[in-house]
């Protein structure tokens, strides 16, 4: 009822407290909407603030056999312990590689680059050219694009189109950030998160107090609570209900159901004090 709830309006808010399986509500969300997509130039954009929280989507969209293309940042792609299933420069990497009998030069531009980080004069024009047309031939049959919300705003994509747009763990993003992936012309956007969890990290004090530490998703449950467009995922999976006892008493006010009998495991059982 929740995903259907996602087709009724162009906002929808879902609230995902701990162990309720929000990353698995995303992945089936996007799995319904790669099917039921209209046009094969409508592209879904799916983001998070941390590249951790990405690889954690990559992960499940893998499990589904959705095709999507994940936008890293030139330099993280590098340094960076990261997943980088479907990663655009790998991707173009790939490509080059097994176009390079056929065209040498492509090949030894993007070596070049590799290895110098910049190129001057005709290589830099012939470099751009030949990287816009394999990025093309990328992005343009897939479904999905995954990012960082920070990399949502990557000039490799800025010229696509994206009426869909999906923030995980949206209550951990500044607001401002928020924003930046529904420059696409967003005509659908679902915003996942839980404001009774971690927010923003702003360590600014100055930057506090003008209230940049409320996300997005916190400003909307604030001023439209118990309205149509926001869910809560009610059922939790991961904890013995005496551990959650405290979390649905003080936070969620009692609304929260243990699916099933979730065990103590026997050591803790005969060990805790």
């Amino acid at each position: 009822s929740i995903i259907r709830n996602c087709f009724k309006n162009k906002l929808t808010l879902i609230k995902g407290p701990p162990g309720t399986g929000n990353s698995t509500v995303l992945s089936m969300l996007a799995y319904h909407l790669v099917k039921m997509k209209k046009s094969k130039n409508d592209k879904i954009l799916i983001c998070a603030p941390s590249n951790r929280a990405v690889d954690n989507i990559s992960f499940l969209l893998q499990k589904l056999k959705l095709k999507f293309v994940r936008v890293l940042s030139l330099e993280r792609e590098i340094t960076e312990d990261v997943d980088t299933t479907n990663s655009l420069n790998d991707l173009i990497k790939d490509k080059i590689e097994k176009d390079g009998q056929n065209n040498k030069k492509s090949k030894e531009l993007f070596e070049k680059r590799q290895m110098y980080g910049f190129l001057k004069g005709e290589d830099a024009k012939n470099y751009f050219k030949i990287i816009a047309e394999y990025q093309s031939q990328i992005i343009n049959p897939c479904d999905i694009i995954l990012s960082t919300i920070n990399n949502s705003a990557d000039e490799r994509i800025s010229n696509y189109h994206f009426p869909i747009v999906i923030i995980d763990e949206a209550s951990q993003a500044l607001e401002p950030d928020c924003l930046l992936p529904l420059y696409h012309k967003a005509e659908m956007v679902v915003l996942i998160g839980d404001e009774k969890q971690l927010g923003p990290t702003v360590k600014s004090l100055d930057a506090n107090v003008t209230g940049i530490s409320i996300s997005l998703f916190e400003r909307l449950v604030y001023y439209y609570e118990g309205s149509s467009f926001i869910s809560i995922l009610k059922e939790q999976y991961r904890m013995h209900k005496f551990l959650y006892e405290f979390s649905n008493q003080h936070f969620y006010n009692k609304q929260m159901i243990t699916n099933g009998e979730i065990k103590l495991d026997e050591y803790v059982m005969n060990n805790f004090p």
